[in-house]
C-alpha cells in the first residue's frame, strides 16, 4: 500500500475481495449452494439485526412523523428520506428487524437440518 505505482491495483484488490468475501460470500458457495444460502442468511441476518438494534437502541436512527401519511427517517440527527406511511418501502423498513430475524431463523433451521443428516 505504500508504493504509489501499486496503490490503484491494491485498492482494486481490496474492494474486489470485500465484495466477493464479505458481501457476496462467494468462498462458501464454492462448497455448495445449500451451504452458501445457509451461511449467507445467518451472516446477513445477524449483521442486519445487530445494526438495526444498535441504531434504534442508542437513538442513532428514528422515525419522525411529518404528516399523517408521511414519515421521515432521521439518522444521527440528520433528516434523510421521506417515506409514505403505507408504502412497500415503509413496510420493509418498519419490519427490518423481523425480516433479519427470519433470515437468521431460516439459516439456523437449514444448518440444523443439514447437521442432522450429515
Amino acid at each position: 500500500m505504500k508504493k504509489k505505482k501499486r496503490a490503484k491495483r491494491n485498492w482494486n484488490a481490496i474492494i474486489k475481495t470485500f465484495i466477493d468475501n464479505i458481501i457476496l460470500q462467494k468462498f462458501i458457495f464454492k462448497r455448495g449452494i445449500y451451504r452458501g444460502i445457509m451461511h449467507w442468511l445467518i451472516a446477513w441476518g445477524c449483521i442486519g439485526s445487530f445494526a438495526i438494534t444498535f441504531g434504534l437502541t442508542f437513538g442513532w436512527m428514528h422515525f419522525k412523523l411529518i404528516d399523517p401519511e408521511t414519515y421521515q427517517i432521521v439518522v444521527m440527527g440528520i433528516p434523510t428520506i421521506k417515506i409514505a406511511a403505507y408504502g412497500l418501502f415503509a413496510e420493509l423498513v418498519y419490519n427490518g428487524l423481523s425480516i433479519t430475524a427470519m433470515m437468521v431463523f431460516l439459516g439456523v433451521t437449514m444448518a440444523l437440518i443439514r447437521r442432522s443428516k450429515d
